[in-house]
C-alpha cells in the first residue's frame, strides 16, 4: 500500500510503510505509513480499508502509524497489535544535533477509544497462520535499530526499539 517507491501507474511513494495482507476471508494491514498516501494507493488498487480485521503496527514511528487516526475512523473498532512501548516518545537528532519528534501521531487512549488495542509483548497469532514475532532482540553487535534513535528530546537516551516486531505465516510447509 505504501512505501520509498510506487510499483505501480498511478500509485503514489512516500517515506515509510504499509502492507495489505489478505489471507482466506480475514485483512490486515501491516503498519500505515505516514498517511499521506495510503488511501490514495488504497482506492486505485480497490483496497477497502474500512473492512480491515486487523491492524499491526511493527513499532512506533511515525512513518509506520502516522496513517492510523485514518484508519481507524474507516474501520471503526477495529483490533490494532502493537508492543507497549511504540507510544513512548520517539526522537531522531537533526544535524543542528536538537531532537525532532518521529513518534506516532496518537496516544494510547485515542487508539483505546476507536479499537481494541492488544498489546504484543510475545509471539502472538493475529489470524490463522498469520502470528507476530513479539519484540525482536538485538543478540549480536550489528542488529542495531537502523538509525540513531532516542527516547528524549536532548537525544541522550538511546531508544533501543524494544517495540520492534516482525509478522510471518505459519504455513503447512514451513515458515
Amino acid at each position: 500500500m505504501a512505501e520509498n517507491t510506487a510499483g505501480g501507474a498511478g500509485l503514489l511513494a512516500e517515506h515509510g510503510l504499509s502492507f495489505w495482507i489478505e489471507h482466506g476471508s480475514r485483512s490486515v494491514l501491516f503498519d500505515t505509513g505516514q498517511g499521506m498516501v495510503i488511501y490514495h494507493n488504497a482506492d486505485r488498487l480497490g483496497i477497502p480499508l474500512q473492512a480491515v480485521d486487523a491492524v499491526v503496527l511493527s513499532h512506533g514511528h511515525y512513518d509506520h502509524t502516522g496513517g492510523l487516526i485514518g484508519v481507524l475512523r474507516a474501520a471503526r473498532r477495529t483490533r490494532v497489535y502493537t508492543h507497549p512501548a511504540a507510544f513512548s516518545p520517539k526522537f531522531a537528532r537533526t544535524a543542528a544535533g536538537s531532537g525532532r519528534y518521529i513518534g506516532m501521531p496518537l496516544d494510547e487512549q485515542k487508539v483505546c477509544d476507536q479499537a481494541e488495542l492488544i498489546r504484543t509483548e510475545s509471539p502472538t497469532e493475529i489470524i490463522e497462520g498469520l502470528h507476530l514475532t513479539g519484540p525482536v532482540p538485538r543478540l549480536t553487535y550489528f542488529e542495531d535499530v537502523g538509525g540513531s534513535f532516542f527516547k528524549d528530546q536532548t537525544c541522550t537516551e538511546p531508544d533501543d526499539l524494544v517495540d520492534d516486531q516482525a509478522a510471518f505465516f505459519q504455513t503447512p510447509s514451513g515458515t
